[in-house]
This record gives structure tokens, sequence and C-alpha cells, in this order.
């Protein structure tokens, strides 16, 4: 019975091995949208459930994005509703920068003033096996929107890291299961 045990924990061990693999996600990054609180959504179906997937985006703000000052705009993403990341960053409008997403995540936010520029690097997530929203928002906290005119937001790419399962794990699952069906048989006669 031990030994059936461990070859049964053996093989479901195997056939749990996936790789890594990166998916972008279907942003164009010629589209510019308003900071006016509506949210831009892209689902991703992912192949298995990866608690230590990672998610890198780079945000391009236009004009006078602003950041913490009388005109703040505050930029968020959530992943199935959680909220991962975000913050108010000065891209051309003044103000100072706070990221927002605990300590961890917030060091892997790079803001770059200049040119406009926000990089969310490698942000651990966790992919649900299957459809997973991604929900990217801009904000005005002032009350209203300034308009396309005046300040506006894009994703320039967005790269999802996660498991993806070796199609030789799934045979050697199957021959595990096989083999203990096989010693069960043998057992029984």
């Amino acid at each position: 019975m031990f030994k059936k045990s461990i070859l049964l924990a053996t093989m479901l061990g195997l056939a749990s091995i996936a790789n890594a693999a990166s998916f972008n996600l279907d942003v164009s990054s010629s589209d510019w949208w308003e900071i006016d609180g509506s949210e831009r959504n892209f689902k991703f179906t992912a192949p298995v459930a990866d608690a230590n997937a990672k998610f890198s985006f780079v945000l391009q703000g236009f004009n006078t994005v602003d950041g913490a000052n009388g005109y703040a705009d505050q930029f968020s993403f959530q992943l199935n509703d959680i909220e991962i990341a975000g913050g108010l960053f000065d891209l051309g409008g003044g103000g100072f920068n706070i990221k927002f997403g605990g300590s961890s995540t917030s060091s892997l936010i790079a803001i770059d003033t200049p040119n406009k520029t926000v990089t969310f690097s490698n942000l651990p997530i966790n992919l649900l096996e299957g459809t997973n929203m991604f929900t990217f928002k801009y904000t005005p906290l002032s009350g209203s929107s300034q308009g396309l005119a005046d300040e506006a937001w894009k994703l320039n790419s967005a790269t999802i890291t996660a498991a993806v399962p070796e199609p030789e794990s799934y045979a050697m699952l199957l021959a595990g299961l096989g083999l203990m069906g096989a010693m069960a048989r043998r057992r029984k006669n």
C-alpha cells in the first residue's frame, strides 16, 4: 500500500509540472482614452490556474495627467475585481507621485515623468483557470474629465507570464493511473 501511495503521489506531482510562457493582452497602443473613470476591460483565458503568474504593462500619459495635486488623476488596475496596483502619477500635469499596491508591489512600479510613462514590472497575480478579467481605470479625482485634448492615457503593452501545462504531463498522468489500475487488478488475482 505504501508503494502505491508513493507512486501515485509521484505521478500526480509530475503531472502538475508546467512551463512558463508569455502572453500579450490584445491592447492597441494607438488607442487613447479619456480620463473619465470609465473601465477598460480585457479578457484572458488561462489554460490552467496559476497563483504565481506575473503581469507587466506600460501606462502612457498624454499632456497634463496629474499626480497628487488639486486636479489629481487616479489610475487603478484590477484582476477579477481585486485591485492589484495603481496610483497618482505626474505625467505632465504636476503634483507628486503616489504608488498603490503594498510595499512589495509598489517597488515594481517605475515612473518616468519626462517620457510620461509608468512601467509595472512582474506584478504578482493569481490567474484562475478559464476567463480572467483585466480592468484598467483612470479617474479624475477633481470631479469632471478634461477631455482628450487636455489629458489622456493608453496602454503601450501588456504581458502575462503564466504556467502552461506540458502535453507529456498528461501522458505521464494517464500512464500512472494505468499502472495503478494494473497493480490493483494484479492484487485482486
